[in-house]
């Protein structure tokens, strides 16, 4: 850990794993330390994150140091989260400007799901307008179902017109089955989050 007074009542705490030696910088006037340099070099990426962060973040004020980091962990993991899941569906409510709120808000209703489904909703009087709220939140979709739908070609984007493999006559679809991958027409097909042939479901 590096403790270095860029100006007076200022001090700038760093801690690093990569410098095992406390090096000066002597060619400026500030005798600045490396990890400093460092620092300064790459503090953009920080940036951005304080900003992304602030945009929308689960902090509260308190008096009390540990749970204020703990709030800035939430922020943190949160946007690492959303980072990671538009790398992995970047579809995913891609025309919304409110993409990462949505996300953020599909998240924590996922976190607390298993603590509503095993504790709140046993508690005994609770209140009708309570039950249904809880009873709609655990119908929803998930963000693993949401994602699953959207990047289904049969399902959201049309596929290539080619004549249905369960009829007769000569009828074209751009409908495709799920499960074996062919085409089928309206008639002979079941509509959910996927399509599924007759003979497949």
């Amino acid at each position: 850990m590096v403790s270095y007074v860029c100006r007076p009542r200022k001090c700038v705490y760093t801690s690093e794993f990569v410098h095992h030696k406390i090096q000066f910088d002597a060619d400026t006037i500030e005798k600045k330390p490396e990890i400093i340099k460092v620092y300064n070099a790459t503090k953009s990426g920080v940036d951005t994150m304080d900003q992304l962060v602030g945009t929308y973040s689960v902090r509260r004020k308190t008096n009390r140091w540990p749970m204020a980091f703990f709030y800035d962990m939430l922020d943190i993991c949160g946007l690492n989260a959303y980072v990671i899941w538009t790398e992995l569906n970047p579809e995913w409510n891609k025309s919304t400007s409110r993409r990462r709120c949505e996300f953020l808000k599909e998240l924590g209703k996922e976190l607390v799901k298993p603590f509503v489904e095993s504790t709140r909703s046993k508690i005994p009087g609770l209140s009708h307008a309570s039950k249904r709220t809880i009873k709609e939140m655990m119908a929803s979709p998930t963000l693993q179902d949401t994602s699953i739908s959207k990047s289904n070609p049969s399902s959201a984007k049309k596929g290539k017109r080619k004549r249905c493999v369960h009829c007769t006559s000569y009828r074209q679809s751009w409908l495709v089955c799920s499960s074996c991958v062919q085409n089928v027409c309206g008639e002979h097909s079941e509509k959910s989050t996927t399509v599924l042939c007759k003979a497949c479901f």
